[in-house]
């Protein structure tokens, strides 16, 4: 049965292609990759804001920020994109860099869409979709370990196709 959506009535408050979503207190933050931007909302559904103002900053690279799934670690939500993640305070939406400052094999990541944390273990796991696997990382975004490989010469040799979610249970990483 139908609830309630999410968003105003105007253009400037319309979600338009939704990936991850997170749960925090009383906010709700959707990641927008169309528009470029992860929107916070009250738990009736009205917005409380966005952020980043300006996802087409050099601080995202060439192509800019594009959100595809969000979590929180600590005081900041990490923002997945297409060249890697980003670290955003929690309460402001202010940008505090990136986080996955090192790659487990030099290779950096492409198109992370899927994140999840771990508050037992202080891990957050990335879906490193083009490059077919799942790099750990510690909190303060340096690469522990990966599972999967990315491609060579044109063959698939990785136990993933485009891995894009995952999740923490009480069995382990799914």
């Amino acid at each position: 049965r139908f609830v309630r959506r999410i968003g105003g009535d105007t253009v400037a408050d319309k979600v338009f292609s939704v990936d991850g979503v997170m749960a925090d207190g009383d906010t709700i933050f959707v990641s927008d990759w169309s528009l470029r931007r992860v929107w916070m909302f009250a738990r009736d559904g009205k917005v409380k804001g966005f952020f980043p103002k300006d996802p087409m900053s050099s601080e995202f690279g060439a192509s800019g920020l594009t959100p595809y799934d969000v979590v929180r670690v600590g005081n900041d939500v990490l923002v997945s994109s297409r060249n890697g993640i980003y670290r955003f305070d929690v309460a402001t939406g202010k940008s505090k860099g990136r986080f996955d400052k090192t790659s487990p094999d030099g290779i950096q990541p492409l198109f992370v869409n899927g994140l999840t944390y771990d508050p037992e273990s202080k891990r957050v796991f990335a879906c490193d979709t083009l490059n077919r696997r799942v790099i750990a990382y510690d909190v303060s975004g340096r690469a522990l370990w990966r599972l999967g490989q990315r491609d060579a010469k044109g063959k698939i040799i990785s136990l993933f196709g485009l891995p894009r979610g995952a999740v923490m249970t009480s069995r382990g990483l799914l």
